[in-house]
């Protein structure tokens, strides 16, 4: 796999001074779960020292009120990114007393749907629709499904880098192509984020409580022995209906297209659901494919950023790609930040491997061979005897990941980061956190073993905190910004969302 075609890639855009001055801008959102000393989910409200989850920059809240958003500024350092996330951490754990963070991305086990409390945001217009969001969600998918908690890596060249990169390759008219052609490449090779990255092989039984599935019972649990991340599998973060949709991202033009399709795109199941309840109080954004842009769960999004209300399509047209939204990350268990600092020099090598590969246009048969092999490798990804669909041919996974390491160092040769060469030859080694996580529930239930690991996670952060990057500041300047957006409201929520509404479907 180590090809003379990415030999002559690297050579290129080294002799144009790529790797001299390259620099990688990153960021991380991560999610955890707030249980309470009982090992259940908190109905608490959002902890008011932590501040507004509307207007806080740095911790919000995602599907639930107990569910915890950590979200980092973009650092051009690997150091400089794990110690703003640990230090998130260590000031969350500071503000909710005996609650616990959920250090796994599976979540803890529950009685019923009735004890997950949908996230609230006060009552803006701004906050109503991120509520009617999730009221949609959990109308769609179950409220159950959308605790599942995971890393999302973000990841951009500087401008200069950019630059660079495209002068070594006039083929590639502009970075929209070159972030495009990285994710195509990362789809292709989405087995090794599944299997490296992947730490969620089993769950408590009350996950799947009555739906259909292949797991296998261990107890009150449900596991696959060589499984490697559930949250990616059709029991987890997925909506087989998004399949419609033939996402490809060949260019941004078609996946923007797309985008516009699946959220004016009525479907019949979503219909059925209505778009208010009996109160008249809109139920879900709209009856689409997709309510929102943000609904499409694919295990990497092209992103822009924006101002809140801004629709994510409409930047993504006007602007173009920013950054790259790398979403197949399972919560390290093992790491206090539910992240490693070693998995992010993984990540980086891994992400200039997929943008300096050659990246041909997907067609039908690739994309659904991307499916297959996902589905296969999330429920078995560590059997020796596993083979993936590679073009035309049926390969094993080891000899896959064989091949891949070999690029990966040949990329790291032209690096010089000793980091990123220890991590590949440590995770290539190693156990994988799946197998890990299997060990450590060993003997045990799921749920005593993962609150317990969780609560063993918070005694790491004991010493005294020191605020120095100014979260105490930072909430209470939220809970101030929160309140003058409370108090000046005019819009009726059904016209808002209308409104919402006709900003997509101006742009069919």
């Amino acid at each position: 796999m180590a090809t003379s075609h990415l030999k002559n890639n690297l050579e290129r855009i080294k002799s144009e001074g790529f790797f001299e001055d390259l620099k990688i801008t990153r960021g991380i959102e991560r999610e955890t779960l707030r249980v309470t000393k009982d090992n259940k989910i908190s109905n608490a409200n959002h902890p008011l020292a932590l501040g507004s989850p509307l207007c806080s920059d740095e911790i919000t809240t995602d599907f639930s009120e107990a569910l915890l958003e950590l979200v980092t500024p973009t650092f051009e350092s690997r150091d400089k990114l794990y110690d703003r996330l640990l230090a998130l951490h260590h000031f969350v754990n500071t503000k909710i007393g005996n609650e616990v963070l959920w250090n796994f991305s599976m979540p803890c086990a529950f009685e019923g749907e009735s004890e997950i409390r949908l996230a609230e945001y006060g009552t803006s217009n701004q906050g109503r629709i991120k509520n009617i969001y999730r009221r949609g969600l959990k109308e769609r998918y179950g409220a159950i499904m959308q605790c599942v908690s995971g890393i999302h890596y973000n990841f951009s060249l500087s401008q200069h880098s950019k630059e660079i990169f495209l002068s070594a390759h006039p083929s590639i008219i502009d970075q929209n192509e070159m972030y495009l052609g990285a994710i195509r490449n990362l789809k292709r090779m989405a087995p090794f984020l599944l299997v490296y990255f992947g730490a969620s092989p089993i769950c408590d039984g009350s996950y799947l409580m009555g739906r259909s599935h292949n797991l296998m019972p261990r107890g009150n649990d449900l596991y696959l022995p060589k499984a490697t991340t559930l949250r990616m599998s059709k029991i987890g973060y997925q909506s087989p209906v998004q399949e419609e949709l033939g996402i490809s991202y060949n260019d941004l033009d078609s996946f923007v297209e797309a985008l516009v399709r699946g959220i004016t795109t009525p479907h019949p199941l979503f219909t059925k659901i209505g778009l208010e309840d009996s109160s008249g109080y809109p139920c879900q954004i709209s009856d689409g494919i997709l309510q929102i842009e943000n609904e499409l769960y694919d295990i990497v999004r092209p992103k822009r950023k924006g101002n809140k209300l801004d629709r994510p399509v409409e930047l993504l047209r006007n602007e173009g790609v920013g950054y790259l939204e790398i979403r197949g990350i399972d919560i390290n268990p093992f790491d206090p930040a539910g992240i490693a600092k070693s998995q992010m020099a993984l990540l980086d090598v891994f992400l200039l491997l997929c943008l300096v590969k050659d990246s041909d246009k997907s067609n039908k048969t690739e994309l659904l061979n991307n499916i297959h092999n996902q589905e296969l490798v999330v429920g078995f990804g560590r059997d020796p005897s596993l083979k993936i669909s590679i073009g035309d041919k049926n390969i094993y996974l080891s000899e896959y990941f064989k091949a891949l390491k070999d690029e990966l160092l040949l990329v790291a040769d032209y690096l010089k980061d000793a980091e990123i060469n220890e991590a590949i030859n440590y995770y290539f080694a190693g156990e994988h956190l799946s197998e890990r996580v299997l060990d450590l529930v060993e003997g045990k239930e799921f749920k005593d073993a993962g609150y317990e690991h969780s609560v063993n996670i918070k005694a790491l952060f004991t010493k005294e905190f020191q605020d120095v990057y100014g979260f105490e500041k930072k909430a209470a300047d939220s809970l101030e910004a929160f309140k003058k957006l409370n108090s000046n409201e005019a819009t009726d929520i059904r016209e808002f969302v209308k409104l919402y509404n006709n900003k997509i479907k101006e742009m069919k």
